[in-house]
């Protein structure tokens, strides 16, 4: 098996690592790099959709967020497909609670309300699994 040019899987430590090393504290090129990133998802579940025909016209999307910066890329992609998908909502799982998002992931929460409104309704984590 040839993995030249694979990409290591990281730790958390180990991510954490990499994005203060790239970004140096820059809060701003942080947040650049996340929304190419769930600009970038976006891309890919649009894609994937259109190979299973089209997007249904009244689409919910579940959108699970964690508090770190992965969480802001989930949102900004949810964000992006609301765009585009104009009759679709989204039901926002925040995981650990909205208290713990990290700055980024805070940002792209209050844009994601700002631009999508009534179409998003966030759901706290212990009421998932309070469900159960």
């Amino acid at each position: 098996m040839n993995l030249a040019g694979a990409h290591p899987i990281l730790s958390c430590a180990e991510t954490e690592s990499v994005e203060e090393r790239l970004f140096t504290g820059d809060e701003e090129k942080a947040w650049a790099a996340m929304q190419r990133a769930g600009l970038a998802v976006a891309d890919g579940v649009a894609r994937d959709l259109r190979e299973l025909g089209r997007f249904p016209r009244k689409a919910r999307l579940l959108v699970l967020v964690g508090k770190g910066h992965n969480g802001g890329d989930a949102l900004i992609a949810a964000q992006a497909l609301l765009v585009r998908f104009r009759y679709a909502t989204a039901e926002v799982v925040f995981t650990p609670g909205m208290s713990s998002l990290k700055p980024l992931a805070q940002r792209a929460w209050q844009n994601f309300q700002n631009e999508a409104g009534e179409r998003v309704k966030p759901i706290m984590g212990g009421a998932i699994a309070g469900a159960y």
